[in-house]
């Protein structure tokens, strides 16, 4: 397991329930982060309707720096570059979200939604290693 991961798993509020297929697309979206906005935080990092739902915890807004920096800067310009700054994070989680539509969520192979009742992304190898162990599971109840 990956330093990052390993960190991700340890900060996010409610534990990640994730595949290994999706994590390479959280640690490069962490690994981003960490280099552009120190301090941020992982929220949560889960399955949802086939999807990977990555939440963040943005890193603080530097204002002080930003003054100091910019100090005739008008304030519409700070509040606008705080938004910016709050976007930006977010946009990077967001992209890993986007990256996972399509892959398995066990695997990190081609994948497609699939599913009746409790929906995932899956390759048509791992979806069949699931309804198998379903099967078993339903014959042993």
């Amino acid at each position: 397991m990956s330093e990052i991961r390993e960190r991700l798993e340890r900060e996010t509020e409610l534990g990640a329930s994730i595949g290994d297929g999706w994590w390479p697309f959280v640690e490069a979206a962490a690994t981003l982060l960490d280099a552009a906005y120190p301090g941020w935080k992982s929220g949560q990092i889960k399955e949802k309707f086939a999807g990977l739902r990555f939440y963040i915890t943005p890193a603080p807004w530097p204002e002080e720096k930003v003054r100091e920096n910019n100090p005739h800067a008008r304030e519409e310009d700070l509040e606008r570059w705080e938004k910016e700054w709050y976007a930006a994070q977010n946009a990077i989680a967001d992209s890993a979200e986007r990256a996972c539509s399509g892959v398995c969520e066990n695997c990190g192979k081609p994948g497609e939604v699939k599913g009746d009742g409790w929906i995932h992304t899956k390759c048509d190898e791992c979806a069949a290693g699931r309804e198998q162990r379903r099967e078993e599971m339903w014959a042993n109840a």
